[in-house]
């Protein structure tokens, strides 16, 4: 009985560590994303007051617009990733799939309230801030839908 307790503690200490490296993770790409999105728009204020471009300029312009779309594509790999582990993965458990989408939204809140207010310092208008978020958005949608039809063809499996 002891042991059952102390392998439930320490079960809970890694999902709170795992759910602690996975929001550091979309924050750490989530900014990323913006500085390099920031740091673009101040250099092609540069290089538009420029008379021509040389073959460094358009390799850096080529640089950042390659980071700036790792950072996105992170963002975005990562949350597909962990929504396929949480539907396949705990598909059967209801609470772990509600707790999924009400992370995700505290997170969606969260990281368009940080655009937001960045939007007032930076170059960067929030259409662009907020760009990683709007396809990403979908996927709690996703999730809430495919837990409706797993509910339901439960219930209708066992009426039959």
């Amino acid at each position: 009985m002891i042991k059952n307790r102390e392998y439930r503690e320490k079960r809970k200490g890694y999902k709170r560590v795992i759910i602690s490296l996975y929001l550091g993770l979309m924050l750490l790409f989530y900014l990323g994303y913006i500085l390099m999105d920031n740091y673009h728009l101040s250099k092609s204020e540069q290089w538009i007051n420029t008379d021509y471009l040389t073959q460094g300029d358009i390799q850096n312009i080529q640089q950042l617009n390659f980071w700036q779309s790792m950072f996105e594509n992170s963002f975005l790999g990562l949350m597909i990733l962990a929504t396929l582990l949480i539907l396949f993965r705990y598909r059967k458990n209801k609470k772990v799939l509600v707790h999924f989408i009400i992370l995700h939204l505290c997170l969606f809140t969260t990281l368009f309230l940080i655009g937001y207010i960045l939007s007032f310092f930076l170059i960067s208008p929030i259409g662009n801030l907020t760009e990683p978020l709007t396809f990403s958005a979908y996927l709690p949608m996703i999730t809430v839908i495919y837990t409706a039809f797993v509910l339901i063809r439960e219930r209708l499996i066992k009426s039959i």
